[in-house]
């Protein structure tokens, strides 16, 4: 007796006699129906977290990622250096700001970046 897992919906094979697609080599591989899953999933709950002004601004976007972006352009323009913070400290938070959204591959100026230290600082 042998026993053959695969990733074919069952009702699949049943109904039409389907034949399970053969196991992929790499073992991280995401079918296409898991990914828009997925994506589905990541913009739900993007949205479900966003108050309703923010979720006005972003109701439009349709991928997660591109909702995650703008978050991070609008946290990067919102910095604004506190009166008790350090200029150490704010530092700190404009470059995790900065990171974050270069990790996304988005790229930052570093004219940017200064403005805006200096726009806050004054």
């Amino acid at each position: 007796m042998t026993s053959n897992i695969s990733l074919a919906p069952p009702l699949e094979v049943v109904e039409t006699g389907a034949e399970p697609p053969p196991l992929q080599e790499n073992p991280s591989f995401i079918s296409p129906n898991e990914q828009i899953s997925k994506r589905g999933k990541a913009l739900d709950i993007l949205h479900s977290t966003m108050n309703d002004d923010i979720f006005m601004r972003i109701s439009h976007l349709m991928m997660a990622k591109e909702v995650w972006e703008k978050i991070e352009k609008e946290e990067f323009e919102a910095l604004k250096m506190n009166e008790v913070e350090t200029i150490k400290d704010f530092m700190t938070n404009v470059m995790k700001v900065v990171n974050q959204i270069r990790l996304m591959g988005e790229k930052l100026q570093d004219s940017k970046i200064v403005e805006k230290v200096t726009l806050s600082y004054s």
